[in-house]
């Protein structure tokens, strides 16, 4: 007994004739006529009462046919799963990025056109972000990069540029913009170690020789923003970093401009699985519309 033999039986079963049989399967009736004949050979039994065309089941192909509708069910169910994966009308995808309010834009576009596949958003910096891609934890993430990794397939997303946050009630508020050694002196709140923000204002402190007075470190924004809200001391970010809080101001620096060019990133040998390429696709197709 071989399992086409089987599949050609359940087949002339479901469709009521070896023509429909033949049609289910996409093999030709003289295949599936000799199928079942073989199997019916083998054990000497009959499986159908042949009416002209048309065939009914025996006793012994009705309890065959519930058995082989157990066999093939997982068969037919891993079929459609593949199928269904294949057309992006399910799954999961894994996104980390370094910030919620630019990532957002692209898992919408993505979330609109495929609303079968669920998504994993995790926020961390470009460092974690990186590590995750590595470690197969994430299947695509927007980075921060100041330097490409040629492991990685990058579609650029946007520029953001290195901002100061106050309190509304600081002295600056008021203004649009300072210099950066203006800075000297003031308390710093800063990101932690591995992001790519850090990395930058450090890197203009060290051209300006400026030693920053960084009050205190903190790896999670909603926390960046709270202690800014708090007057803590003055935060330092890429623009759009923090959702919008009337708490706070935005003020710009006049002399450097320090800029956080924005990517999409996928490890390269994965460039191409249908659920990433959707999502590269998904975020190029929101840049433009980014302000």
């Amino acid at each position: 007994m071989h399992f086409t033999q089987l599949r050609s039986f359940q087949a002339v079963a479901l469709a009521g004739s070896f023509t429909g049989a033949a049609k289910r399967l996409n093999l030709s009736q003289p295949t599936i006529t000799r199928q079942v004949g073989e199997l019916e050979d083998q054990y000497g039994v009959e499986l159908f009462y042949r009416r002209g065309r048309r065939v009914e089941l025996s006793e012994v192909g009705k309890s065959l046919l519930a058995i082989t509708e157990r066999v093939f069910a997982p068969a037919d169910e891993a079929t459609e799963l593949l199928q269904t994966a294949s057309r992006l009308g399910t799954g999961h995808l894994r996104v980390s990025a370094v910030g919620p309010i630019d990532v957002i834009h692209a898992v919408h576009a993505f979330a609109r056109e495929y609303p079968g596949v669920s998504i994993s958003l995790t926020i961390c910096n470009s460092e974690t972000a990186t590590k995750s891609l590595l470690d197969f934890r994430a299947d695509v993430a927007m980075l921060a990069s100041s330097e490409r990794d040629n492991r990685f397939h990058y579609v650029d997303f946007a520029s953001r540029t290195l901002v100061l946050y106050v309190h509304r009630n600081h002295p600056w508020a008021r203004r649009n913009s300072v210099r950066f050694r203006e800075l000297a002196g003031e308390p710093v709140i800063m990101r932690e170690v591995g992001s790519v923000t850090r990395l930058l204002f450090e890197t203009a402190c060290a051209k300006a020789t400026l030693a920053p007075n960084v009050r205190i470190e903190i790896n999670n924004r909603d926390a960046f923003r709270e202690a800014i809200a708090q007057g803590l001391g003055i935060g330092v970010i890429g623009e759009r970093g923090l959702a919008p809080d009337q708490r706070l101001r935005c003020v710009r620096i006049s002399d450097i401009d320090v800029r956080m060019d924005r990517q999409l990133a996928c490890l390269k040998e994965r460039r191409n699985a249908r659920l990433i390429r959707a999502f590269l696709a998904a975020g190029e197709s929101v840049v433009g519309r980014l302000v």
